[in-house]
């Protein structure tokens, strides 16, 4: 991403975050969505949250997701 962007004359201002799975201001968010759905659609027995795979590949080269997403989790 940062290649092309050099190669763009007016390049956007851009801050990237590395970890955001323990922000505050996510897990806020985070539990207000779910707030505002179960406002709207009722409170169910239980929450499943689901995260998306990664390969394994990427895990062995140290991809912080799984770990990050079981913390976020807890």
């Amino acid at each position: 991403m940062f290649a092309e962007l050099q190669q763009m004359r007016n390049t956007p201002a851009l801050r990237t975050i590395k970890h955001f799975h323990d922000h505050p201001g996510y897990i806020a968010a985070t539990a207000q969505n779910i707030r505002d759905y179960w406002m709207k659609h009722g409170r169910p027995d239980k929450l499943v949250m689901s995260f998306h795979g990664l390969p394994q590949f990427s895990l062995d080269k140290g991809d912080p997701t799984t770990a990050n997403a079981r913390r976020a989790d807890a």
